[in-house]
């Protein structure tokens, strides 16, 4: 790294400047040795003591080998202590990108105004502490992918061949194509904002709206299998997205004396997240992309980030005991790219959730608010603590609610909600369908048929179905997962000063705090809100201890 700092101040003006360029590498080594007739003590492990025959490769590689270099310059400008103003400029090259796409140019502005230092305030100069207004423009860049991205990758090993091993060596494929056109992703940022201080900031906050467009997104598109590669995607630069929102925090002292005060916090963020284009041949269509590796959710124009993509629930059909989906418009989809239902619920059969997938518009595992309040107090030499943090407008599927209401064919362990909750004639509004072993019912779905009712191809029959379902998903499975969560809490004891002094101590504090010790979920009633499914939840922490300063 390499810095030049350069201060002036004259009459009410204020510059500071600075200019530096810096540079990363990261690097990594592998060494890989393979031979057969082992020997030794431990067997499995041999001895690198071999003769030159028993070794079959012995080779060494650089790996993980990334470059990246910046120039960069910034000037910091004051007027009167009231009128701020800040430019920034920086050139990044990554290695990682190929010519003249290695470097790219990220500029930055922001501005403020202290308004309340202004003479016209002087007013309410003991009501408002301060008032400042606040702005600012800036455009960042993202690398954040492969080091091999841009080049097409091949292996050699003796195994690539199609036929038999003696008569056929092995052959050179290809296992990742590579894309040498791939540039910057860039996310150009605006935000303003107004920070407040009242009654000599015993109150003070701000209010900010933001706006984050990131354009160029480095995704990975989905081959098809004719490609022949082993990895089944290539990078591109696809489509453009928006993050908006509101951001709003306070801290304030609502009792400050001798024996109690009382201290308070509160913040608020919104949040939506757009798709505003993707590549053009995909908008045409309106098909959309998968969302990074799960198959079950996917971006489209328009959409909500990563929103679900599933089969969509329409219960148990209480006349055959089995689950029902809505179906898909099927030329309508094709024509348009939108989801949209027929009008006709179809059974839950493997091939029919395969093929009735709906875009879940407005749900995603992204929360559209989320912040976090909490309180200090203190009573003489007790005082108390407590944070805590919320969401709301976020989804998860849960898989193993899935998984612990289908008997299938019995590798799970079975939830004990079952019981009096499934379908029988005598009980046909269950939440859950007939129980069936290794998903066996006697009600399937011909696509050939034409239903007389509506005209439309496809009717139920009477027939063995295939309704093992542990792989696909379906939006039964799919919940809101608003909630309220106690982070921590904390209750302590101070010695009396004089005490503590006898007993040649500054200070001494007993306390036992908690961490995560209750929540209270709103749409959902999995194993946890805040993580869904299989994955471990916060865990509960207990703890206690004694602060001594001598």
């Amino acid at each position: 790294n390499l810095f030049l700092n350069y201060n002036r101040q004259w009459g009410m003006h204020s510059l500071n400047a600075v200019a530096g360029a810096e540079s990363y590498v990261t690097q990594g080594t592998a060494q890989v040795t393979s031979a057969t007739n082992l020997v030794g003590n431990v067997q499995q492990l041999g001895s690198i003591n071999q003769p030159p025959g028993d070794i079959r490769e012995a080779y060494s590689f650089l790996n993980r080998e990334n470059y990246i270099r910046s120039y960069f310059t910034r000037f910091n400008y004051v007027m009167n202590e009231r009128y701020i103003l800040g430019l920034s400029m920086r050139l990044d090259g990554s290695s990682r990108f190929l010519g003249d796409n290695r470097w790219s140019y990220f500029p930055a502005l922001s501005a403020g105004w202290i308004i309340s230092d202004e003479l016209f305030m002087s007013p309410l100069a003991k009501t408002l502490t301060l008032l400042k207004l606040r702005g600012s423009f800036g455009i960042t860049g993202n690398q954040d992918i492969g080091n091999n991205e841009t080049l097409t990758t091949y292996s050699n090993e003796v195994d690539n061949r199609y036929g038999e091993a003696g008569l056929i060596s092995g052959g050179t494929v290809v296992t990742k194509l590579g894309n040498p056109d791939i540039i910057w992703e860039t996310t150009e940022s605006y935000d303003v904002g107004l920070d407040f201080g009242l009654w000599n900031d015993r109150v003070s906050g701000y209010l900010a709206y933001y706006t984050k467009t990131v354009s160029d997104l480095l995704l990975n598109r989905r081959l098809p299998p004719s490609t022949g590669t082993s990895n089944k995607s290539i990078r591109e630069n696809i489509g453009d997205m928006r993050n908006y929102g509101w951001e709003f925090d306070v801290i304030g002292t609502a009792v400050k004396s001798n024996d109690f005060d009382l201290k308070f916090n509160f913040n608020l963020t919104t949040n939506d997240s757009r798709i505003l284009a993707l590549a053009p041949e995909l908008d045409e269509k309106g098909v959309g992309i998968q969302h990074s590796d799960e198959f079950w959710r996917r971006n489209r124009s328009g959409y909500r980030l990563g929103v679900y993509y599933m089969a969509w629930d329409a219960g148990v059909d209480p006349n055959r005991g089995v689950n029902t989906i809505y179906e898909l418009d099927q030329e309508h989809f094709r024509a348009t790219g939108e989801t949209r239902q027929t009008g006709r619920v179809i059974p839950a059969t493997k091939f029919n959730l395969e093929n009735n997938k709906f875009y879940h518009q407005d749900k995603s595992p992204i929360p559209t608010l989320f912040g976090g309040f909490g309180f200090q107090t203190r009573y003489r030499q007790f005082d108390l603590s407590a944070s805590f943090t919320y969401e709301r407008g976020r989804y998860i599927y849960d898989y193993n609610m899935q998984r612990t209401t289908d008997v299938q064919r019995g590798q799970a362990v079975l939830r004990t909600d079952l019981i009096g909750n499934t379908w029988t004639a005598a009980h046909p509004n269950a939440t859950y369908p007939e129980l069936a072993w290794n998903g066996t019912y006697n009600w399937d779905w011909d696509t050939a048929q034409v239903d007389p009712m509506t005209n439309l191809k496809g009717t139920w029959v009477q027939r063995t179905g295939n309704y093992i379902n542990e792989t696909e998903q379906w939006s039964k499975y799919l919940f809101r997962a608003d909630y309220l969560r106690l982070r921590n809490v904390q209750i302590g004891y101070s010695l009396p000063p004089a005490l503590a002094h006898s007993l040649r101590m500054q200070s001494m504090r007993i306390y036992v705090s908690g961490t995560n010790l209750w929540y209270k979920a709103f749409g959902y009633e999995g194993w946890d809100p805040e993580t869904g499914g299989n994955d471990l939840p916060p865990l509960k922490i207990y703890a206690a201890g004694i602060n001594v300063k001598f």
